[in-house]
Order: structure tokens, then sequence, then C-alpha cells
């Protein structure tokens, strides 16, 4: 199976997770997300009931850390147990298909406070199939991988008149964190559209005089 470019071992991936304590059955499977047709790693999971309740960040880190991040599962799925075949095999076909809920995360759930924060979490939502998304939840705890940010980046620079970066998305994955860089950048924007309003209405004398004036200062 190649997900992204990868060649990818199901089988290896359900190893893991079942090395993990809080997990007594997984499956792997590989899905289209229905968006272009990139295909994602969905792992469908029975917890054991050891150790207290495990959320998504746990698993994908456990998984992060002893497989490449292509292998790890961008969406968790929990079940009660795994569907099963009259032969007792799992039965991969019956395994239901993710509904786009908000996965169990560490992150207790904070609603959007602001214009901003709303308007990037229905981006989010649409680039990531997932219908609630509190301010706090990570980019890509959420099933996001890096093709997904390009898309996401992409939206929010059609949303908002700024220069919003893929490099700011991974410095501060979270519609807070989000909204803090829009809000400054769309702030230096003004500012500069401000500045160049000034100059514009400045005679050559004038500029060179301020120009002299800066000269000085730095001496």
């Amino acid at each position: 199976m190649k997900v992204r470019g990868f060649r990818v071992e199901l089988g290896e991936v359900e190893s893991v997770l079942v090395g993990h304590r809080g997990v007594r059955d997984a499956v792997v499977v590989a899905r289209s997300d229905g968006g272009g047709g990139v295909v994602r790693l969905v792992a469908y999971v029975v917890a054991s009931g050891v150790g207290g309740e495990v959320g998504v960040e746990e698993l994908r880190g456990f998984v992060g850390g002893r497989l490449p991040e292509y292998m790890v599962p961008a969406v968790f799925v929990w079940l009660g147990s795994l569907p099963l075949t009259v032969n007792g095999k799992v039965d991969r076909g019956a395994l239901p298909v993710p509904e786009g809920e908000r996965p169990r995360l560490g992150e207790r759930f904070v609603e959007p406070r602001s214009s901003a924060e709303r308007v990037l979490a229905e981006v989010w939502g649409e680039v990531l199939g997932v219908s609630r998304i509190g301010v706090h939840d990570n980019f890509f705890a959420l099933g996001g991988d890096s093709l997904m940010a390009v898309r996401a980046v992409g939206r929010i620079r059609e949303a908002f008149p700024a220069d919003y970066t893929l490099p700011e998305l991974f410095a501060a994955p979270t519609i807070a964190g989000c909204a803090a860089t829009v809000e400054r950048l769309l702030s230096e924007a003004a500012d500069l559209d401000a500045l160049m309003d000034e100059v514009a209405g400045l005679s050559d004398e004038e500029v060179a005089a301020r120009l002299a004036e800066g000269e000085k200062s730095h001496e």
C-alpha cells in the first residue's frame, strides 16, 4: 500500500499500536479523504482499559517514536470491538467510515471566541473534514498532514488579506495561534499602508529631510 508516495505495511503499524498498553486491538486501513483523492491512514482502536483513557496525541506520539512520520495514522476511530467475519477474521469492509467528529484529544474543547477564530475553525474544518474544532486543538492531532497544511494555508490566504505562510502554521498549529498570527500580520499590513499613504503625501524635499533625520539618529 502506498500513502503519500511511500510504501506502507499496514500490519507493521497495527503491531506498534497494540504494543501500547492502552490498546487491546487495532486495525489500520488506507482511505481516501474524498477531497482530491488524498489517501490517509485510519486506525481503528479498541481500548484495553489499562492506564485510563488514551488520546490521539498519545497514540500518534507512540507510533511516531517507532515508525516514520508517513506511517503514523492521520485519523483514529475508537470502537468497542472490531467487526469480525464468520471465520473470525477482521471484517475490514464493515469498519465504519470516519464521521468527521472531533477526535479524542488531551485538550479540553474551547469554542472559537473571535471572528478570526471562527473563520479559521471553518477553514480547518473544511480541509480536515472535522466538524467541531476547539481553539487549542492541534492541526496535526486532528488528522492534518503536510499536504493538508498547504491546502489550509492557501484557504487562509483567501480568507484574510495577510501574507500567512506554511512555517507559521507549523510554528503555531492551533486555531488560537493561527488567529494571533493572522491578526499580527493584518496589523502590520495596516501600519505599512498608513505609512505608505503618509509618504505619498510628502514632497520630495520632505522625504529627503526625513531620510536625513533617520541617518543622523543612527550615527
